[in-house]
C-alpha cells in the first residue's frame, strides 16, 4: 500500500460518520406525529359500565429511549351508567428537550358514587349499612373542574428541579337517605384551591415504563390556597433491583411520608401530589392492595410498599406476563398528626398478575387479603 492510503481511507470514514450524525439527528427530529383512536370501556361496582373515546396525537420515542414517547396530546371523552363522566386533555413531553420535562391536565371530572368512609384513621365500614333507601350510606357525588401544568429542568445528570401549579374546584353533594357524608358535612360542600409546588427530584431509574432498576427519590413543599390557606411536604423512595442477565426476576419498594399544616381542604385529602403524577390516598391498587379504594382519607399519611416480580413470558418492547407477590403497610393521620409509627397501621398481603402491552399499557390483577377481608383491585399500571 501507499504510504497515506490508510489515512485517507480513514479521513474518508470518519467524514462519512460526522455527515451521518446530524442527519440522524434530523431523521428523529423529523419523526412524525400519529394519530389514533380507540374505545375506553370500563367497569367498576360504583361506576357500573363506561365507555368513551381517546384521541392521541404522539411523537414516537426512539427504541432505546427512557420513556414511551417524546410528546404526546391526549383527549379523553368518557360516560358511565351511573353517570360518572370524564372530559380531560392531557399533554406529556418526557422527551422533546433532553433537559426539560413538561406535562399538564385540564378538564372536568364526576365521581357520581365516589367512596367516603369519613375522616381519620379509625373509621369503620358496617356493610349492613348499604342497603335499601341507604345503599349509597358510603358514598358521594364528587364534580370537578381542574387544570394542573408541571415543568421539569435537569440541574445534573439524574437531579431534576420541577415546578407545578394547579387550580380545582370541587363541588361535593350527600346522596339521597342517610350517609356519612352527610352525617359529616350536610348536605353540599363547595371547595376551590389553587396550589404552588417544588420538587427536587433524583431519578435513576432504567426505563419509565417498565423499571427494573434504579432509584426515584423525590421532596417536595406545597402551598395550597383552600380556606386560609395550608401547606403540605412530602417525600417518596423508590427503588428497584432485578437478578439475572435478563432481569427476570426483579424487588420493588417504596417508602412514602406526607405532613401537612393549615386548613386543608377535603378533595385535597384524597390525593398527594408527586412528581408528574399524584397518589390516591389510602387503600386500592396505588396505595394499599389489603384494602378498597379510598377506605381512609386523612390529610397526613405514611405508608410503605415491597413486591418480589417474576416474569413468565417476556417479548421485550411488544409486552410481558409477570407475576408478583407483596406486602402494603400504612396509615393516614388528621392535619398535623404525622409521626413516624407502626401503631395503626393496616398491613395488607397478596399476589397477583401483570400484563404489560408495548411500552405504554399494563395491567395488574391483584388479589390481597387485608384488614377489609378478601380484596380485589385492578390497577392500571404499576402501583409505582
Amino acid at each position: 500500500r501507499r504510504p497515506g492510503a490508510v489515512t485517507r481511507r480513514s479521513a474518508g470514514a470518519l467524514v462519512a460518520v460526522l455527515a451521518l450524525r446530524p442527519a440522524s439527528r434530523r431523521a428523529q427530529d423529523a419523526e412524525p406525529w400519529r394519530n389514533s383512536y380507540y374505545p375506553v370501556v370500563s367497569y367498576s361496582r360504583n361506576d357500573g359500565w363506561g365507555i368513551g373515546l381517546q384521541y392521541n396525537w404522539t411523537q414516537r420515542a426512539p427504541w432505546d429511549a427512557t420513556y414511551p414517547h417524546r410528546g404526546q396530546l391526549g383527549l379523553r371523552a368518557s360516560v358511565s351508567t351511573h353517570g360518572s363522566y370524564t372530559f380531560l386533555t392531557t399533554f406529556a413531553a418526557p422527551g422533546l428537550s433532553p433537559d426539560w420535562r413538561f406535562i399538564a391536565e385540564a378538564g372536568a371530572v364526576r365521581d357520581a358514587r365516589f367512596q367516603f368512609f369519613g375522616l381519620g384513621d379509625t373509621t369503620t365500614w358496617d356493610r349492613a349499612l348499604e342497603t335499601g333507601a341507604d345503599q349509597l350510606y358510603y358514598r358521594t357525588d364528587r364534580r370537578r373542574i381542574l387544570g394542573d401544568a408541571e415543568v421539569s429542568r435537569r440541574l445534573h445528570g439524574h437531579l431534576w428541579l420541577a415546578g407545578a401549579a394547579s387550580y380545582r374546584h370541587t363541588t361535593f353533594e350527600a346522596p339521597a337517605g342517610n350517609s356519612v357524608f352527610q352525617n359529616d358535612f350536610g348536605p353540599e360542600l363547595k371547595e376551590s384551591d389553587a396550589t404552588g409546588r417544588l420538587t427536587l427530584v433524583f431519578d435513576s431509574r432504567d426505563n419509565e415504563y417498565d423499571t427494573r432498576r434504579g432509584l426515584l427519590l423525590e421532596t417536595s413543599a406545597l402551598a395550597g390556597s383552600a380556606g386560609s390557606g395550608y401547606q403540605r411536604f412530602t417525600t417518596v423512595l423508590r427503588g428497584w433491583k432485578a437478578f439475572g442477565d435478563y432481569a427476570t426476576w426483579w424487588i420493588d419498594g417504596r417508602l412514602l411520608a406526607s405532613t401537612t399544616s393549615g386548613s386543608v381542604p377535603l378533595d385535597g385529602q384524597f390525593f398527594i401530589p408527586t412528581w408528574e403524577s399524584s397518589i390516591r390516598s389510602y387503600g386500592g391498587a396505588g396505595t394499599n392492595r389489603g384494602l378498597v379504594d379510598q377506605r381512609y382519607t386523612g390529610a397526613d399519611v405514611l405508608g410503605a410498599n415491597f413486591s418480589v416480580n417474576r416474569d413468565l413470558v417476556n417479548l421485550g418492547l411488544y409486552g410481558a406476563v409477570s407475576v408478583h407477590a407483596f406486602v402494603d403497610a400504612g396509615r393516614v393521620f388528621d392535619v398535623g398528626g404525622f409521626k413516624l409509627t407502626t401503631d395503626g397501621m393496616k398491613v395488607g398481603g397478596g399476589g397477583g398478575v401483570a400484563l404489560r402491552f408495548g411500552k405504554t399499557a399494563i395491567y395488574t390483577f391483584n388479589f390481597a387479603g387485608g384488614p377489609d377481608g378478601f380484596v380485589f383491585t385492578l390497577g392500571d399500571g404499576w402501583m409505582f
